[in-house]
C-alpha cells in the first residue's frame, strides 16, 4: 500500500512522488500553455517578420528601377566638327602585338641550280609579283657543263 502523509494545508492523498506531483517544466510555460505552442507562435512571427521585410526591399528596389527607367537619359554634348584639307600619304596607323603573319602566296627556299649568287634584284619587304627574277645567278658553271656534254 502507498505511503501517506498529512501535512497541513495537503490532501492526505497517497504520496505519487515529485516527477508526477509537479508540472513538467519543460512541456509548460509560466501561462499554462506547452511550450511547443509557445515555440510554433515564435516561429512564426519570425517567419511573418521576415517575409514582411523581404516583401518591403522588393518593393524598395521595383520603385528605384521604375524611377531610373522614366528619368530622362542626359544626352551627351554634340561633337565639335572640325575642317580640314586632305592630302595623299601614308596613314601611319601601327600595331605592336603578337600574333602571326601570313602571307599571300610563299616561294620555295630551295634553288634550282647550282651557283654563287651575283646580284639580288629585291629589297627585304618589297612586294614580288610572280615571275619577276629575284637573283641573278654566275652562268659560267652551266655553261661549262653544257658545252662538255
Amino acid at each position: 500500500m502507498p505511503e501517506t502523509f498529512d501535512t497541513p494545508g495537503q490532501s492526505s492523498e497517497p504520496f505519487q512522488g515529485a516527477a508526477e506531483a509537479q508540472p513538467n517544466r519543460a512541456t509548460v510555460d509560466g501561462f499554462g500553455k506547452p511550450r511547443a505552442q509557445g515555440r510554433r507562435r515564435l516561429i512564426v512571427l519570425a517567419l511573418v517578420v521576415v517575409v514582411a521585410i523581404a516583401t518591403l526591399a522588393a518593393v524598395r528596389q521595383s520603385q528605384q528601377r521604375d524611377r531610373a527607367a522614366t528619368a530622362s537619359p542626359k544626352e551627351a554634348p554634340p561633337t565639335p566638327a572640325v575642317a580640314a584639307t586632305a592630302h595623299t600619304g601614308n596613314i601611319g596607323v601601327y600595331f605592336t602585338g603578337l600574333g602571326t603573319v601570313t602571307p599571300l602566296y610563299t616561294v620555295p627556299d630551295k634553288s634550282r641550280v647550282d651557283g654563287q649568287i651575283l646580284k639580288v634584284l629585291y629589297t627585304e619587304g618589297q612586294a614580288v609579283h610572280k615571275g619577276a627574277p629575284l637573283v641573278e645567278i654566275d652562268p659560267r658553271p652551266q655553261i661549262s657543263r653544257f658545252n662538255s656534254t
